[in-house]
């Protein structure tokens, strides 16, 4: 019986032994072959990759031949052509000559321009003068990066552009300023960095919202306005705290309303000189209908872009239970600040009758505003809404 045991014993270490070496056996073949296996894609994916390399290269260097085969083409007809070579010759005269008179005056530069410009924003005096500085920083932040950068990093420049363009009002006068301005701050927005930097301003949006509304009948204005505001949504945080500010959506669908009655007026009176046959009467209207639409679509895009925020919020809102303000509300909160709001009796154009001989371009202390609180709010919102209701009526009436 000890002998059978022992045989036993020894049958099955020798089957334990086997086993352990077929199975390493078997592992290091299927290593062996999964190495090759790896091999043998790496090398497939290499000279595929190589291959469409190759054909990319050769793409790359069709294109650039037949870019610049068609660029001397294009040159060559130019020249030949007697109506426009000459005023090409003219263009590049005049691009040679301002780039001497800047290497002999640096003064000239973009970047001493805009210098010049931001120091009339500290200190304006003349309406004329705030209009013209505007207009060379639109000029160097649309062609100069630097420029951008630069204005975008001075807080006192940034402030002092939103006071200016805080200051403006519906008038005449003040159109050509906010023309500028908006030109200015969608060269500034369509920058990420210098966007950022206009956000963070303080009232920037509120400001912009203010003009919408205020310049409402102006399509141009408007639909600068709404680019900007389009560049400044274009990152998602950014969106989310306008989309938390309040009446920011609301006030942009109530000025969407009445641009859209606006528009059924141009329409009906398109249709009423047609009928009276005055074709340069229905041109102007359909022209003026056409611009605003262009602006109503705009509104709508932004709408449309804003509104996953504000039900993202409202669920957020929801989920917590908690009474804490949203960070939009401390970063801007509805008190008013001493520059009073947008358009405001306080504000005086420069050359009008409320100012006075020499009155430089600022506003005085909005002291109603600030004594009323709630109640110049709620005041404001009364008017606009019987500012609606008239217009309202006024369609319906020529309908």
């Amino acid at each position: 019986w000890a002998a059978r045991c022992d045989f036993l014993a020894l049958r099955w270490a020798a089957s334990v032994v086997r086993r352990a070496w077929r199975a390493k056996k078997t592992r290091d073949a299927f290593v062996a072959l999964r190495l090759v296996a790896v091999r043998c894609q790496a090398r497939a994916r290499g000279a595929k990759a190589q291959r469409a390399f190759l054909r990319l290269r050769r793409r790359r260097a069709a294109t650039v031949v037949q870019a610049r085969w068609r660029g001397w083409c294009c040159r060559r007809r130019v020249a030949a052509d007697t109506a426009v070579g000459p005023r090409v010759a003219e263009l590049a005269a005049l691009v040679a000559r301002s780039r001497a008179r800047c290497l002999a005056d640096p003064s000239r530069t973009l970047g001493a321009r805009a210098a010049r410009a931001v120091e009339t924003l500290h200190a304006p005096r003349r309406l004329r003068e705030v209009r013209d500085a505007l207009r060379d920083l639109a000029v160097a932040t649309r062609w100069s990066g630097t420029c951008r950068r630069e204005l975008a990093s001075d807080e006192r420049a940034m402030a002092a552009l939103l006071r200016t363009v805080r200051r403006c009002d519906r008038s005449s006068s003040h159109e050509p300023v906010l023309a500028a301005a908006y030109a200015l701050f969608e060269n500034l927005s369509a920058d990420g960095t210098c966007a950022r930097a206009l956000f963070e301003c303080r009232d920037s949006v509120n400001v912009i919202a203010e003009h919408m509304q205020m310049c409402r009948d102006r399509p141009e204005l408007v639909a600068a306005a709404v680019r900007t505001v389009v560049n400044l949504c274009g990152d998602a945080r950014r969106a989310a705290e306008v989309a938390a500010m309040g009446k920011i959506l609301g006030r942009i669908r109530s000025i969407a309303e009445i641009m859209q009655n606006n528009v059924d007026v141009h329409r009906h009176r398109r249709i009423a000189y047609v009928e009276q046959r005055r074709p340069d009467k229905a041109t102007e209207e359909a022209t003026a209908a056409a611009k605003l639409e262009l602006s109503i679509a705009s509104m709508k895009n932004l709408i449309s872009h804003l509104e996953p925020h504000v039900h993202k919020n409202a669920r957020q809102g929801a989920g917590s239970g908690s009474k804490k303000p949203p960070r939009s509300a401390l970063l801007y909160p509805r008190s008013r600040s001493r520059l009073g709001r947008v358009g405001s009796p306080a504000v005086v154009a420069v050359g009008s009758p409320a100012a006075g001989k020499g009155q430089p371009f600022c506003d005085k202390e909005n002291a109603t505003a600030a004594s009323l609180g709630k109640g110049y709010t709620a005041e404001r919102e009364r008017r606009g809404a019987l500012e609606r209701e008239r217009i309202h009526g006024g369609v319906l009436a020529a309908i």
